[in-house]
């Protein structure tokens, strides 16, 4: 399953970066007008992982935290090192452009009076990884990054509720509230819009939609869990082809679906079921060594390609070529691709570690609290203690991130 994982969350990145693009052949396909809900796909990913395999390690507030911790790990190192990375290029070009300027030379730089200002505020809930939330809805400062601050967050309250509520009826009963709430957020905005009949998604930066999202992953994969549903390999074909068919229609038309944003994570869920079997010809396309190689890169990818736009898009935006904007279009590829895989070897795995050593740590603190508190037994039991766990290596944080499996969105 986790090579279909790998390979699903690499169609994820790569349909981001690319509907961020420029205008191109590819870039008009109607999948990529709609690519803001693959989005959703990666928060699905991360609440379904979660409850499939994170949530047995999970046995009280240390385990908690210990996930948190290692969660934070995949996100923030790789997210502060963007940023500041997107700062140093955004206001050097601008810099570089005005000195310029000064001495007689136009490059074609935006006029000062329309260039983007330096918003203190915004840069603070970006360190404190509040900036998706919905407090500030602003695009400066690495405009993808939002949904990795909606990533961390959703995934604390999750993994919170669940080291609170161990029977799983109370927990369902809480996710079923949960949902219910998030879906009644969308449609209270859509009513102040004055539309009492939703037409088209709202492209909304706020945690209620990773929530949502989120909460459909995790309660697809305790449903399944629960009735110890597996799809027969006989008919899994069927089954993959009919959802594949359902997703792409949906995310193609999203502007002619009321409220698709509400009920499109349940497909997306419907396909990671589909997945769990690794049978199918969709599980047998996504586990290609190669497309797996670009999933465990995904997260970095995501986070990244914004930065590579800085220097693409401008100068895109003044060929009128259709073949040269697809050549353009693929050497950005290439680039985002290669730029994630140095930022995932150098940064994010190397980044990882003194994290996933604290969340360990907590761990070990925790067991031995319990060794004292029972006579030895208790610490035992934690799956997964003092290590990374056995799904420590694909799960890495959407998008997209995350614990090892649930890799972080993501991305709009």
């Amino acid at each position: 399953m986790y090579s279909a994982i790998e390979g699903i969350r690499a169609l994820g990145a790569l349909s981001v970066a690319t509907s961020h693009a420029w205008s191109t052949m590819i870039r008009e396909l109607p999948w990529f007008h709609g690519g803001f809900l693959v989005v959703e796909m990666f928060f699905v990913l991360s609440g379904y992982l979660l409850a499939r395999h994170i949530s047995a390690r999970i046995q009280g507030p240390a385990d908690a935290a210990a996930e948190i911790i290692r969660r934070f790990g995949r996100l923030y190192p790789l997210h502060l090192t963007v940023m500041f990375a997107w700062l140093a290029i955004f206001y050097g070009k601008q810099l570089v452009s005005q000195g310029l300027l000064a001495i007689g030379i136009d490059v074609g730089a935006t006029p000062v009076a329309l260039q983007a200002p330096f918003d203190p505020g915004y840069f603070a809930l970006n360190l404190l990884m509040l900036h998706g939330v919905g407090i500030q809805d602003s695009d400066l400062f690495n405009f993808p990054a939002w949904s990795i601050s909606v990533e961390f967050w959703s995934f604390a309250v999750l993994v919170s509720i669940k080291s609170v509520f161990r029977q799983a009826r109370e927990r369902r009963i809480i996710f079923a509230v949960l949902l219910a709430l998030c879906i009644a957020h969308y449609y209270s905005i859509w009513l102040h819009e004055g539309d009492p009949v939703p037409k088209q998604p709202i492209a909304l930066k706020v945690l209620t939609r990773g929530l949502l999202a989120y909460l459909c992953g995790a309660l697809a994969a305790e449903l399944q869990q629960t009735i110890n549903w597996r799809p027969r390999p006989s008919t899994i074909g069927i089954w993959q082809a009919v959802l594949v068919s359902a997703i792409v229609w949906a995310v193609s038309h999203q502007t002619l679906l009321p409220m698709s944003q509400a009920y499109i994570p349940v497909l997306w869920a419907a396909v990671l079921i589909s997945l769990s079997s690794a049978h199918g010809p969709l599980a047998w396309c996504l586990s290609r060594p190669w497309i797996a190689w670009i999933g465990k890169r995904s997260f970095a990818i995501y986070i990244s390609h914004a930065l590579l736009l800085l220097l693409f898009s401008r100068r895109m935006g003044m060929v009128s070529d259709p073949w040269l904007l697809l050549l353009g279009w693929a050497a950005y590829m290439g680039a985002a691709i290669a730029l994630g895989d140095f930022l995932h070897r150098r940064i994010e795995l190397p980044a990882f570690e003194p994290f996933r050593r604290m969340a360990a740590r907590v761990r070990l603190a925790a067991g031995r609290h319990r060794d004292h508190g029972t006579g030895g037994a208790a610490g035992a039991s934690v799956p997964g203690a003092g290590s990374a766990g056995p799904i420590a290596g694909p799960i890495a944080g959407p998008m997209p991130g995350h614990a090892a499996l649930a890799r972080p969105p993501t991305p709009e």
